[in-house]
């Protein structure tokens, strides 16, 4: 099984999970993150690609990317990357301090693997022979996106760009 987190920038934002198996897809949203380490722990997944969410509100600009901002510029701030990365590192050392084998912890980038894999679309996650129906929200479509990226990282058909790409065949 592997598995795909689309991590949300605040905690009391709904983060989605998803979990790929031999023969089913199974979503979740779930706000809290001892929930979604809940979930890892009991799905035991050999590879977890995690995405930290990309949200934009007032708590994380400074002025200064406010007022570029209200220019039309569209950024992620400097310090909403600093939170992404300490929830990322939280939910790693959870997992495999409460695994006996933890799985490999890969970073994605849902929009690099959907370009990359021509995944906009129900039916060209289904091509590629992953159950959609499960599929609730765009987070959670994500998240698949982030299990397939694993899929093709345990593949061995990726390249590394500071993320996993995966190698469209």
């Amino acid at each position: 099984m592997i598995a795909g987190l689309m991590l949300a920038s605040k905690e009391e934002n709904k983060s989605s999970l998803a979990f790929i198996g031999e023969s089913s897809t199974e979503t979740f949203s779930i706000k809290d993150t001892g929930g979604l380490i809940d979930l890892i722990l009991e799905r035991k997944p050999e590879i977890l690609a995690i995405n930290c969410g990309t949200e934009l509100n007032g708590d994380n600009l400074t002025k200064n990317e406010e007022e570029l901002k209200e220019e039309g510029y569209s950024f992620t701030p400097s310090n909403s990357e600093k939170k992404k990365v300490e929830r990322t590192r939280a939910i790693e050392r959870s997992v495999k301090h409460h695994m006996e084998n933890p799985p490999e912890i890969i970073r994605f980038d849902p929009f690099i693997s959907s370009r990359e894999l021509s995944l906009n679309s129900d039916d060209s996650v289904e091509s590629l022979g992953v159950d959609t129906s499960n599929i609730g929200s765009s987070h959670e479509f994500d998240a698949v996106v982030g299990a397939i990226t694993a899929r093709f990282y345990s593949q061995n058909q990726y390249t590394r760009s500071g993320v996993v790409v995966p190698e469209n065949v």
